[in-house]
């Protein structure tokens, strides 16, 4: 498989979304959301939670480096980078017009002592590049809607960040089983119908 991967410094793109509007996340953070969109949900707030409270790495010193799976408009990103100020964090997302967001959320930020970048990849087509080193803290909030678990939304972005159609929690823990550093903690947010998913990739 094959996917072109693309670090964003933001520009709006021809197809920003008309309902896109600014919204505070946390201190003076905003992120990009579409009103008829994907939007942050609990979901992501207890990902976050639990990657900066029950981190044990968090709880010794400061992250060193920190990579968001299937990061969306960058919310789960951007909450426990406000937090934990990782020296470096990388959030990659596949879809473009979410990438876009999370990119322009990430370039308006007030100055902080991380650097934080957005990749448009689908991240099971990661390179050594990017994985060089391992990460101390992986998040990930992934779709868990199989594709015939209901009605597919038509809106092409709730879709992806609802239904499994670039695949589903297993494919968050291989990359994640490769992209740990030796003591990195990896955090995921999942419906408990299908624990025995969850347990059985990890």
């Amino acid at each position: 498989m094959t996917s072109e991967r693309k670090e964003l410094d933001w520009h709006e793109p021809s197809g920003w979304p008309d309902d896109a509007k600014r919204d505070r996340l946390i201190g003076d953070w905003h992120i990009y959301q579409r009103k008829g969109g994907h939007r942050t949900s609990t979901d992501d707030l207890i990902a976050a939670w639990y990657a900066v409270h029950r981190n044990p790495v968090a709880q010794t010193g400061r992250i060193g480096s920190y990579l968001d799976l299937g990061c969306g408009v960058g919310s789960v990103l951007l909450m426990v980078c406000h937090k934990l100020c990782p020296v470096r964090a990388v959030g990659v997302e596949a879809q473009e017009q979410s990438a876009a967001m999370s990119a322009r959320a990430v370039a308006e930020l007030p100055e902080n002592d991380s650097v934080l970048s957005i990749v448009q990849s689908d991240f099971r087509d990661l390179d050594d590049e990017i994985l060089s080193g391992g990460f101390d803290l992986i998040t990930g909030s992934p779709p868990y809607f199989p594709l015939n678990a209901g009605v597919l939304p038509n809106d092409a972005q709730r879709r992806a960040c609802r239904f499994e159609a670039r695949g589903g929690v297993e494919a968050y823990l291989t990359t994640a089983a490769k992209a740990l550093s030796d003591n990195g903690r990896f955090y995921i947010v999942h419906q408990t119908t299908w624990a025995e998913r969850v347990l059985a990739g990890a």
